[in-house]
């Protein structure tokens, strides 16, 4: 009888299970502008706090992607859930707006 020394091919997990996309993130935001200086202020709703600022509301709404991103990578880097938070729609103050911004998955 002859042994077969031909070497055994070696399976990559990752090709069985391959990652799936992650679902679309939404920010429950609400931004309003600094009634003291020329700035603006935003606040994540869902995500206890993340907040950030900007001289013009678009800035302040692209500061606040720019963190978001950055405090969802530290938790998944660190194997933690990301504590997402239920924001009930709140009734917006005179000198606020509330929205949803999506963030790229």
């Amino acid at each position: 009888m002859s042994v077969d020394t031909q070497p055994v091919a070696r399976i990559d997990p990752a090709a069985l299970f391959p990652t799936r996309p992650r679902a679309p993130i939404e920010l429950h935001v609400a931004v309003s502008k600094d009634a003291d200086e020329d700035e603006y202020s935003i606040v994540a709703l869902n995500l206890p706090g993340l907040a950030s600022c900007g001289d013009s509301e678009e800035e302040a709404i692209g500061n606040i992607k720019e963190a978001a991103a950055g405090v969802i990578a530290s938790y998944e880097d660190a194997g933690l859930a990301v504590p997402w938070k239920i924001a009930a729609d709140p009734v917006p103050a005179a000198d606020t707006k509330h929205f949803r911004i999506a963030l790229d998955a």
